[in-house]
Formats: C-alpha cells, structure tokens, sequence
C-alpha cells in the first residue's frame, strides 16, 4: 500500500505535477499516476521540499483533559514459577503426534488451573441450576 501524501502541499509542486500529467498523454490525476508523478519529479529533484509544522497542534478546550497513562504494563510478565512450566511445554519440533497430544493437554490443565486460581470466588447462590421434582 502506498503512503497517503499532500500533493498539493506546495503551489509550485502542484503545478509541476499537473504539467508532468499533461506531457505524458494528458494522464487524468488519478492516486496512482500522481504517486508516479511525485516519485519521478522527486528523482529529479523538481519538487520544493515540505517544510513540518514547527507549531504545537491546538488544543480543543472544550474536550477536557487528556490523560495518559505511562505505568500500564506493555508486555505480561509471566511468574518464575509458571515459566518453568511454560519452559518444559515449549513447542519441540522432534515430538510425533502422541507427545503432541500429551503436552497440549498439559498445557489445557494448566490453563484450567490458572483460570481457576485467577477466578473471583462463587457466591452460594451462583450454584448450577437444579431441578426438584
């Protein structure tokens, strides 16, 4: 995918743009023939080079205020105890389909277990539903 540009940034580079376009078979100014244009005038050193905004952007007032947050944890960090586990039951190529099946079911376990240590506890009227007769 192509990067999105201004072509018409600059007057001048909009004009030279429109000019390649017309010298070579009148090309309508279609995305892809303007990233043609752009690249071929930039080979030659034809376009005025943009300048970045040197102000700060404006801030809406009215919005509020923004808050970020700097302290959230990017990347889990897995316990010592549970990267033993996760060490043993690492992906071996040189296993056939039997090991496979054991070592997924290992795994299958202690996701089990770790769903259930994480789990806020039942409440007494969380129970599964019964039927009395």
């Amino acid at each position: 995918m192509l990067p999105i540009r201004n072509f018409r940034e600059r007057p001048l580079n909009a004009v030279r743009m429109t000019e390649w376009l017309a010298t070579h078979g009148d090309l309508p100014a279609t995305r892809w023939n303007l990233e043609i244009a752009y690249a071929d005038l930039q080979d030659d050193n034809l376009l005025e080079a943009v300048q970045p905004p040197t102000t700060a952007p404006e801030l809406d007032a009215s919005r509020g205020v923004l808050q970020v947050r700097t302290d959230a944890l990017l990347e889990y960090q897995t316990p010592s105890d549970e990267q033993k586990i996760l060490e043993k039951l690492r992906d071996d190529s040189s296993l056939n389909d039997h090991q496979r099946k054991n070592r997924d079911k290992k795994l299958a376990l202690l996701a089990g277990n770790q769903r259930r240590a994480n789990a806020a506890p039942r409440r007494p009227d969380d129970r599964e539903p019964c039927i009395v007769i």
